[in-house]
């Protein structure tokens, strides 16, 4: 291999690792993707910014589905407009 080729390599390796806790907030459909990206793009470097990032990129805050039998039962309750339904 080429030292060309091995810093390349290095460098998507070192963007990939970076920008980890961007990937998993919008893997994991977060409410906040668009606030842990510009931390983590600002501050990720420090170290600092990237465990608080990461840690905020596993926090609960996702988007909830609901499901058919929770849909079902309001709609027979009467109660769709209680339901957190995400237009999209």
């Amino acid at each position: 291999m080429t030292a060309t080729i091995r810093i390349i390599i290095g460098l998507i390796l070192c963007i990939t690792l970076l920008l980890m806790p961007t990937g998993i907030a919008l893997i994991r459909q977060h409410n906040n993707f668009i606030p842990i990206f510009i931390l983590n793009l600002l501050l990720g470097i420090t170290g600092i910014g990237w465990v608080i990032a990461l840690i905020w990129a596993f926090t609960s805050n996702v988007k909830q589905e609901i499901t058919m039998k929770e849909l079902l039962e309001a709609l027979k309750s009467g109660k769709l407009d209680d339901l957190d339904i995400k237009k999209g």
